[in-house]
């Protein structure tokens, strides 16, 4: 599998947060006699989901906001366990409270990338030294602290190209998921980096299901921008198994 023009060449760049962070806040004046749809947002980035339907005398915390459709959500109390996602067709103008942050797309990234590189080990930690508490379970984040931090950013046209790519990598492991393979198997997941250079990432699964370090290729690449792009491919096979 190749990238269209034969790879990445461009290099990436470096910003802060707060530079290229869009935050929306749709405020919803809860009626009594009308019907809402609330959600949840599930750890290990395994997106959002339906929570329940009430109306709104029911709803005892009025400071509620609207998602839609495509919007990136990190829910404050459970980030550092992987609590963020994309909102999806179905659960678009669904309501969420200020424990909630919703981030919208720009001109320098997009929503579909928020949700590429929050996969990342990288940005896991950069969410936990932004949070604050006594106890793992009890971290809230903090938007302020996180907002001063460093992160590194290809182009736009860039991340479109790296969002089709792992679109249809995780369109290809849910396929290889659904097929009878034998208890120890390995998923290639192929990513294209600079160059147009190949490398294949090896997972191995064991009849326990215990997840084995990964086989690099020897031509680990040096560059900062491949290591990142390598990084996103991994925090992607990470979330299936055989």
């Amino acid at each position: 599998m190749k990238m269209p023009g034969g790879g990445f060449t461009t290099a990436w760049e470096q910003r802060k947060v707060h530079e290229v962070l869009s935050i929306v806040v749709r405020s919803v004046d809860l009626k009594d006699d009308e019907e809402y749809q609330l959600i949840t947002v599930k750890r290990r980035n395994e997106g959002i989901v339906q929570r329940t339907r009430a109306v709104g005398k029911d709803i005892l915390v009025k400071n509620y906001q609207e998602i839609l459709a495509g919007d990136f959500v990190i829910s404050k109390r459970q980030l550092v366990h992987g609590g963020n996602g994309l909102v999806p067709e179905h659960l678009a103008r669904s309501i969420v409270s200020n424990e909630y942050l919703v981030i919208v797309g720009n001109k320098d990234i997009s929503t579909n990338f928020w949700a590429l590189i929050s996969r990342t080990a990288g940005m896991y930690r950069q969410y936990f030294l932004s949070s604050f508490g006594v106890d793992i379970e009890k971290l809230v984040f903090d938007v302020d602290d996180w907002r001063k931090r460093l992160i590194v950013l290809p182009q736009i046209e860039e991340q479109r190209q790296m969002e089709s790519l792992f679109a249809k990598l995780d369109s290809l492991i849910t396929l290889h998921q659904r097929e009878d393979l034998p208890p120890r198997c390995a998923l290639a997941t192929i990513l294209s980096v600079k160059n147009a250079t190949i490398i294949t990432l090896e997972r191995w699964i064991s009849p326990w299901s215990s997840l084995e370090a990964p086989t690099f290729p020897n031509s680990y690449p040096k560059s900062a921008a491949a290591r990142s792009r390598l990084s996103l491919a991994f925090a992607v096979a990470a979330r299936h198994t055989c």
